[in-house]
This record gives C-alpha cells, sequence and structure tokens, in this order.
C-alpha cells in the first residue's frame, strides 16, 4: 500500500495527544482523520473506511470492543492499532488476539516516531 494514499484515523478523547499523533502523521505524509469521542470515529469509519484506525482502549462513550465489532462489519481492512494508558496484560492479550489488531502501544509513548512504526508496520510499508 503507498503511505501517501493511506488514511489513519486517530479515535482518543486526549485532545492534546491525537493532534500531536495527526500533526506528525501528516507529516509522514498520511491522510489524518480525527475523532475524540467514540461515536465521532464510529461515523468517521462508516464514510472513510480508513486504512488504518488508531482506537484509544478507553473512549469516553462507546467501549472500544463495540467500536472494534463495529469496525469490523463496516470497513473489514482497516487495521487497528491500540493506544492506551492502562496497563493491563490481559485486555492486551485478548485485543491482540481480536480480528484486525495489528499492535498496541502504551501512553505516553516514547516517541511519535513509535507511532509512526506500528503505523507502517500495520500498512506493511
Amino acid at each position: 500500500m503507498n503511505q501517501r494514499s493511506s488514511k489513519v484515523l486517530i479515535a482518543d478523547d486526549e485532545v492534546r495527544f491525537a493532534e500531536a499523533a495527526a500533526d506528525y502523521l501528516k507529516l509522514e505524509g498520511y491522510t489524518v482523520l480525527l475523532a475524540f469521542t467514540g461515536s465521532e470515529a464510529l461515523g468517521v469509519i462508516a464514510r472513510e473506511r480508513p486504512d488504518v484506525a488508531v482506537l484509544d482502549l478507553k473512549m469516553p462513550d462507546i467501549p472500544t470492543e463495540q467500536i472494534l465489532d463495529r469496525l469490523a462489519s463496516a470497513s473489514p481492512k482497516t487495521r487497528v492499532i491500540i493506544v492506551t494508558a492502562y496497563h493491563d496484560g490481559g485486555v492486551k492479550e485478548q485485543l491482540i488476539r481480536a480480528s484486525g489488531v495489528a499492535g498496541y502501544l502504551y501512553k505516553p509513548l516514547a516517541s511519535l516516531e513509535a507511532l509512526g512504526n506500528v503505523v507502517r508496520t500495520a500498512l506493511g510499508v
């Protein structure tokens, strides 16, 4: 997949993180879509069918598991990267086994390059 034509959704209720990640990925050549609630994320997914969805594990309005279920039916080719400040290994293992989960990162990220690396890996570039 061509990086320049790839759409990446960042769905996170931490606005500063989402905007910083978006700015970084835009500089890397991606088309970036932002959502700050699970409802917004579902709307973006339905309209845009992103290549990669970077989802916060704890969204304020809709559990991420429900977003993953809806994503699997609405946009089955979308690769998912989970980001979280919660260090719960059991949840991580469960989500990684879930269909489409391509990566898992803990916040705060050591660097935005770490996110870029996981996005590239998810896209196979």
